[in-house]
């Protein structure tokens, strides 16, 4: 009976984690459940590891099903951590930071409970004055105390911009995406739009003293959970069996649509970078993990400045799991990425992230 326990988890978590694993390399238009298991890896991956140390005591002959798995699964899993000590390289030559942001439209409806939360973020963007800033959830209004577009300019050097503002409303008030840049833009274009959720993705060419570097900002698609979703999750185990059923299929069914359209949008981004003859950055909410497809895609050929100098493991998702890095800063190889930082302050539900290259 000892022995059929341990073989019968040994063999469950060993196809959990290898599934999970899978979710890097095979699209959600394919198999949206393994994409939900990838949203597990991590977990599911530290599982197998702590097991695999228990059957090493017990039956260690059973290392010979978990061992290939954690072989497999090794290099998503270093995608979620850094343990390298190397120090941030010194700054003195020039350089280029780049600072992206999900504002959850500067707190417009008071998630937070502080009314100061707006001119928080503003005082963020002050402190930390980048040379590219990309928001997602950015909203504006033609109402002077709401203009943000016009608004930030004052507060950063960075006083050209590119928007994507597919939702509109009483004919002033804007939804969507913003890039502020310090240099010259010379290019402007749509990857994509998403006119319902207001998720896209935009490519910015901007002139770096005689060098072209293209930054795409990007905000892949929310899963759009609405209120009623939020009280289920928080009061599961109170609800009826009916009331528990009805809820978690309707989460399912938003899991699987974002992870359907992240797939497409992703695809749509990475065709962009093959065509690209110039340096690129990527930054922004992938609202994904870095066991996704979507990221997987979106930094085939790319660095990741977290993996290059950040430390430990960056969780920029505030919520109600650990662990959860969705937002990302990557870069062309050929741009010497020399620190990587990201906020502590609570302004919005995620953490602003800043990258510092060398060109």
């Amino acid at each position: 009976m000892k022995n059929f326990a341990l073989i019968s988890i040994t063999f469950l978590l060993s196809v959990l984690t290898l599934l999970a694993s899978l979710a890097s390399y095979i699209s959600p238009a394919t198999s949206w459940i393994i994409a939900l298991l990838g949203l597990f890896f991590l977990y599911f991956y530290l599982l197998l590891i702590v097991w695999s140390l228990v059957i090493l005591i017990f039956r260690k002959s059973l290392l010979w099903i978990t061992l290939p798995v954690l072989l497999f699964g090794l290099r998503i899993f270093l995608n979620f951590w850094n343990f390298s000590s190397e120090k941030p390289t010194s700054e003195n030559h020039q350089t280029l930071k780049v600072v992206t942001f999900n504002v959850r439209v500067f707190n417009l409806y008071n998630w937070i409970h502080n009314l100061e939360t707006r001119a928080d973020i503003f005082k963020q963007f002050q402190q930390q004055n980048p040379d590219v800033l990309c928001i997602q959830e950015f909203y504006t209004s033609v109402i002077k105390p709401f203009n943000n577009i016009d608004l930030i300019p004052t507060k950063i050097r960075a006083k050209n911009y590119h928007t994507l503002l597919p939702i509109k409303e009483r004919g002033q008030d804007e939804w969507g995406i913003a890039t502020f840049s310090s240099y010259p833009i010379i290019h402007k274009e749509t990857i994509f739009s998403e006119p319902e959720s207001a998720n896209g993705c935009i490519a910015t060419d901007i002139l770096v003293h005689q060098d072209t570097i293209r930054i795409y900002n990007v905000h892949l698609q929310s899963i759009r959970l609405m209120n009623t979703d939020y009280r289920y999750i928080n009061n599961f185990t109170n609800e009826k069996s009916n009331q528990q059923v009805r809820g978690a299929f309707r989460i399912i069914r938003l899991l699987k649509r974002a992870f359907n359209k992240r797939a497409r949008q992703a695809d749509a981004i990475a065709e962009s970078i093959k065509k690209c003859p110039y340096k690129i950055i990527v930054a922004g909410d992938f609202n994904d993990l870095p066991s996704s497809y979507a990221y997987h895609t979106i930094s085939n050929s790319l660095a990741d400045s977290f993996l290059e100098k950040g430390k430990g493991i960056s969780s920029t998702y505030i919520g109600p799991l650990p662990w959860l890095r969705i937002d990302y800063i990557l870069h062309s190889p050929s741009l010497q990425c020399v620190s990587y930082s990201k906020s502590g302050r609570k302004l919005s539900d995620h953490h602003s992230i800043q990258a510092i290259f060398k060109y």
